[in-house]
């Protein structure tokens, strides 16, 4: 259920005038017959229509504090769903972005923050060439997200939760008509941004344009892996939910303040950078071989 509410006098306080809301809505009865009742709130004037989504729980209404601000079906825009693995807790960014911390249901050893954010408005800046030389939107989006989890890092950083596996999923609703090897620019601009930040594997941004011959987005994916820079990749418009980390993935992060790269690390990065790698070992005989080991 959606319902948009005029309210000059609401409260400036958002905590106060989600619970004059929860009030409202108690006695209602459709209000416990929903999945979730979604109200946006426009105090008129200069400022802008807030959000706040209740849902039933037990006799009662509870807020959704994930999307406070967000209309839920912007939250599933940005694929909130991905993180199902994951107990996830909103915590405090800069305007316009979302960050939570995640951490993974089956082992709590595996914590991470992410950043989310759309991108409504599109300017392309070209050369002379007429190839993509600046994307300023995008850019200053994944600044703050980036802003945003060094901050959240430094709050919540501890000796058990190093954050080093965050992510920053950015949803641009313009398509970008380029092809990926023309983003060399976002590529640039990307990775100084990143430093200090425990961003593992990168910034999502989709849809950016469509396959050939089909009308379907693709999103352009935008991988921050620690030795090969900022890549680009194209593929369909639904993605997999993000999966906690196993235990080896755990010891390649234990392994990365001494800079021991572990080969299935290395092996992951070969296949990034669009080549293959092999492993080879002295046998017995102190033969070079090729050889095949089990991850952990």
């Amino acid at each position: 259920m959606d319902l948009y509410l005029s309210w000059p006098d609401a409260p400036e306080d958002a905590d106060e005038c989600c619970a004059q809301l929860a009030a409202a809505l108690q006695p209602i009865p459709f209000a416990h017959d929903v999945r979730r009742t979604a109200i946006g709130v426009c105090p008129g004037g200069a400022r802008p229509v807030s959000y706040f989504t209740f849902r039933p729980r037990g006799a009662g209404l509870v807020e959704d504090e994930l999307v406070r601000g967000l209309h839920p079906m912007v939250a599933r825009r940005l694929d909130l769903w991905r993180l199902r693995d994951f107990d996830i807790t909103r915590i405090d960014a800069p305007e316009d972005i979302l960050i939570y911390h995640c951490i993974a249901k089956d082992n709590t050893a595996d914590q991470r923050l992410v950043a989310m954010a759309q991108v409504r408005e599109l300017a392309v800046v070209r050369d002379d060439e007429d190839r993509i030389s600046s994307l300023p939107q995008v850019e200053r989006v994944i600044a703050s997200c980036v802003e945003g989890i060094r901050r959240g890092r430094v709050r919540l950083r501890s000796s058990s939760a190093t954050l080093d596996m965050n992510h920053v999923w950015v949803h641009i609703w313009p398509t970008i008509d380029a092809e990926l090897d023309q983003l060399t620019a976002l590529q640039r601009d990307i990775a100084p941004l990143t430093a200090e930040a425990g961003i593992d594997r990168g910034a999502r941004a989709g849809p950016g344009g469509h396959a050939e011959g089909h009308d379907r987005p693709r999103r352009r994916e935008v991988l921050l892996p620690t030795r090969l820079g900022v890549q680009f990749t194209g593929r369909a418009a639904a993605g997999p939910s993000a999966s906690a980390a196993d235990d080896y993935a755990h010891k390649v992060l234990r392994a990365r303040p001494a800079r021991h790269d572990l080969p299935v690390r290395a092996a992951a990065d070969g296949r990034r950078a669009r080549g293959t790698v092999v492993e080879h070992d002295l046998d017995g005989a102190g033969r070079l071989v090729r050889w095949t080991v089990r991850p952990g």
